[in-house]
């Protein structure tokens, strides 16, 4: 029987990334396999117990070294037989992120208690959409003002 926790030349992920747990943008969990998923694939696995990911999101968190097996990172196919130690940093879809306060230089003009006047710079994204879920005005504005997110 082949050991296939010590895959370190399969092409199915990158082993030169290591497991990191430092950005705000990711969710990180920690699983004990039931015995009820033995047998499966890590990625099928790795659906059920955390649905609130895409599968192609978990297999992309696998495949870059965000998730390891008994502190081992492993590829998507590797056979789980219950009882490991699952640890995984996935990252967050990036539509979640557009509503995150992010402290940037606003040049306000004028501003009172109903009215904020402000002078945007050129180039500067408005709302966030895809391309640019992250450094809008938006997101500058909430973390002037975080009363901001009780507007409808």
């Amino acid at each position: 029987m082949k050991d296939t926790s010590l895959l370190e030349n399969d092409d199915d992920y990158n082993d030169d990334l290591p497991f990191t747990a430092d950005d705000s943008t990711q969710s990180y969990k920690n699983w004990t396999v039931p015995n009820e998923l033995a047998g499966l694939r890590l990625d099928a696995a790795l659906a059920k117990l955390a649905p609130e990911f895409s599968r192609s999101r978990l297999t992309a968190g696998i495949k870059d070294g965000h998730v390891t097996v008994n502190g081992s990172v492993v590829p998507p196919k590797y056979k789980l037989i219950g009882g490991e130690a699952i640890q995984a940093a996935i990252q967050q879809d990036e539509s979640q992120l557009a509503f995150i306060p992010q402290a940037m230089s606003l040049d306000i003009i004028y501003e009172d208690d109903s009215v904020l006047v402000l002078n945007k710079p050129a180039g500067l994204v408005v709302h966030p959409a895809a391309g640019n879920w992250q450094g809008t005005l938006l997101n500058g504005l909430l973390a002037y003002c975080p009363a901001l997110t009780q507007v409808p």
